[in-house]
């Protein structure tokens, strides 16, 4: 019965925090849209000094019949107890109003510091660069670059500690920032909040339940477009 009774107030918990974050960040804007995603990420070995992953994800937003499909690989370098280095690669397939669009080709590096903020809320900083190359259908090449801050936090929701069986509840925010000469906006180009409810189904396995609220410049002389991502991701350990 004790059990049963800490279940239903750890959902009523979730609930609550997701109707306050989208009541909080819900603003009126003259252009709004809508994506919906669904991730897939294997992590191998799940234990060692460096670790191989591998991801598939597909997008969709249908206000503008835009669907994008998205591979990418991973290795990550364990340098201390509080510091990672992750050298990645991204590619994106688009599609929109039933035609292919474009290939992407994405190289990623970042670092990502870890810390304590408090006995039971972990802290993250991620430090990242990438390198955007287009190959378009209709229209010449193109290149971006861009840099990205992240701060993510993580906090258990029904124990001190990050246990299978529990949830944790993940706020982030995230800026995207433009340089190089190609880049279709020079300064900030999104500002990216998040609330994720997580779930350690095991040892092996979490699944993860992101909203995310964007604020998107595509110009310097366009009025910013809100987007609004529902997000659902699985995390897989898998064995040696």
């Amino acid at each position: 019965m004790l059990k049963t009774k800490d279940t239903n107030s750890t959902i009523q918990t979730i609930l609550k925090c997701i109707v306050i974050f989208m009541f909080l960040t819900n603003t009126v804007t003259a252009q709004k849209k809508t994506q919906f995603r669904l991730y897939y990420f294997g992590q191998y070995p799940s234990k060692g000094s460096n670790r191989f992953s591998f991801a598939g994800g597909v997008h969709y937003q249908p206000e503008t019949e835009w669907f994008r499909t998205e591979f990418r690989t991973s290795k990550v370098f364990f340098l201390s107890n509080k510091w990672d280095l992750v050298v990645s690669q991204r590619t994106n397939l688009l599609w929109q109003y039933g035609e292919f669009t474009n290939i992407e080709i994405r190289p990623i590096q970042y670092f990502t510091y870890h810390h304590l903020f408090l006995p039971r809320f972990k802290l993250d900083h991620r430090l990242m660069l990438e390198e955007r190359f287009f190959a378009n259908v209709k229209h010449d090449n193109e290149f971006h670059a861009r840099f990205r801050y992240r701060l993510d936090g993580r906090i258990p929701m029904n124990n001190l500690l990050f246990m299978h069986g529990k949830f944790y509840m993940r706020p982030m925010s995230e800026v995207y920032i433009n340089f190089g000469n190609s880049a279709y906006n020079p300064y900030v180009s999104q500002w990216k909040n998040t609330l994720a409810i997580g779930h350690l189904i095991n040892n092996r396995l979490t699944l993860e339940f992101r909203y995310e609220k964007s604020k998107n410049w595509f110009s310097n002389r366009a009025p910013s477009v809100d987007m609004d991502v529902i997000r659902f991701q699985f995390v897989q350990k898998l064995k040696k």
